[in-house]
């Protein structure tokens, strides 16, 4: 339109009024383009500032976190280990990893599906043998590690597509071991199950003399005793024994003193307000109370001296209060004790927790660092025994929880993205200021030369 008016006008100067419609239309597109451009430059600055300052999760931690919040840095893994903080020190010796082996890791993104599915991560509060979110097995273990129970599970076990990735520290250990530690986390990785390898022993400095051959005091005991405090093959077990049969508490026991074998655990949970007797599995309300009830029963034909019942209670904990405790104390860790007790063979111990749900029920962000933190469910395991009471969500967590994960667009490919429709709408915009700017020319020429 705009080569034809100019091209005919010097022929037909009556097309001026024309031009002059045209050149308004023009301005009214140019601002219409300038407010575009302006916006999409706003924008521009928005995704900069973005990368520059990237947003971090709504909630960074979990008491599942070997290093609650994780670590932004190999630096920073570095001073946590020689600060030992939150026995993270402790747990990388355990593995045969130095400070100075963190220091000199790789930095890598790993799948959780890599290596033939055998990435175990571990962790500090127990998930039973699947993860309720996911429903996956995770062959959990538990690792005993100075004093403090921790639990090996299959890492993939947390995927709800068909795998994650994750950003962590690789390095090799004392014995050539691969062993990978999560940024978000401070989770420790092992490619299977890591178990220390055993200490070689130390030759003997002297040769023991041998001994003179014993006397056989005890005829109707196979073998040869010395004195007759050795006819009794239990020594450990009340009573005189004369046959090794006789020394087991019971036939899961495999020695004399192994008598937490025959212990028997049992984890049910009642929903009082909806009289629920089993509410494993069921839905609970704001406001519900539940009661949790933890049974061990001594098999075996000992008694159980100075055992210690304890519970992790922090998954329940995000969506619940405490009311009753039956007499046990709970830490920082919201892990619940109980005094020592000893049960007698064929007894059963019970202690009960009583709980009461949040009113109204949370809904919090899953956390970045444990995706089975906040996720609408209360799960905990007492000794391989789990309950897991799901909640109700709302309209904006059942989205979070359907849709998992966005698409990995990456900070570079926004930028790029942007950039490109900033050229797009500022050729636009120029154009038509050159378009309108030529016109106010085209009519100022004619005017000036009365159309000649």
């Amino acid at each position: 339109m705009f080569k034809k008016l100019l091209s005919n006008l010097p022929f037909n100067p009556s097309l001026i009024g024309e031009v002059s419609f045209y050149a308004k239309r023009i301005r009214s597109e140019e601002a219409v383009r300038r407010t575009g451009f302006v916006f999409v430059i706003l924008a521009m600055l928005v995704q900069v500032f973005a990368v520059i300052s990237p947003p971090e999760p709504t909630l960074a931690e979990s008491n599942n976190d070997v290093i609650r919040g994780g670590f932004t840095s190999r630096e920073q893994a570095v001073n946590y280990c020689r600060s030992n903080t939150q026995g993270f020190a402790v747990v990388l010796f355990y593995h045969g990893i130095s400070c100075e082996a963190v220091s000199q890791a790789s930095t890598q993104t790993i799948r959780s599906t890599g290596y033939n599915k055998q990435l175990r991560s571990m962790g500090r509060v127990p998930q039973g043998q699947s993860i309720a979110r996911t429903g996956k097995p995770t062959n959990e273990s538990t690792v005993n590690i100075g004093g403090t129970n921790y639990y090996m599970r299959n890492l993939w076990a947390w995927d709800s597509g068909s795998h994650s990735s994750y950003k962590m520290l690789v390095m090799k250990n004392v014995h050539g071991q691969t062993i990978m530690i999560m940024f978000n986390c401070g989770n420790i990785v092992t490619i299977g199950t890591y178990t220390p390898p055993a200490p070689t022993p130390a030759p003997p400095q002297n040769p023991a003399p041998k001994p003179e051959p014993p006397k056989d005091v005890c005829p109707n005991i196979a073998g040869t005793q010395s004195t007759f405090e050795e006819c009794d093959v239990c020594p450990n077990v009340p009573g005189e024994q004369t046959e090794q049969s006789q020394c087991y508490p019971c036939p899961e026991a495999q020695t004399d003193t192994s008598g937490t074998a025959c212990l028997e655990m049992r984890k049910t949970a009642s929903n009082k307000t909806q009289n629920i007797p089993e509410a494993d599995g069921t839905l609970a309300k704001a406001n519900d109370i539940i009661i949790y009830s933890l049974t061990t029963t001594n098999k075996g034909t000992q008694p159980i001296k100075d055992f210690i019942v304890e519970e992790n209670m922090s998954d329940v904990l995000e969506y619940a209060d405490i009311l009753e405790l039956d007499g046990g104390e709970i830490d920082d860790q919201h892990m619940i004790r109980w005094p020592k007790e000893d049960i007698a063979a064929g007894t059963t111990l019970t202690k009960k927790i009583t709980v009461k749900i949040k009113n109204p029920v949370p809904q919090t962000p899953v956390s970045a660092s444990d995706p089975g933190s906040f996720d609408m469910a209360m799960t905990n395991v007492y000794y391989g025994n789990s309950v897991t009471i799901k909640l109700p969500p709302s309209v904006v967590k059942s989205t979070e929880m359907t849709v998992q994960s966005l698409p990995e667009t990456g900070p570079g490919t926004t930028l790029a993205i942007g950039f490109a429709a900033t050229v797009f709408v500022s050729y636009f915009f120029a154009r038509s200021r050159l378009l309108a700017k030529e016109l106010d020319i085209v009519r100022t020429d004619f005017t000036s030369t009365g159309g000649i």
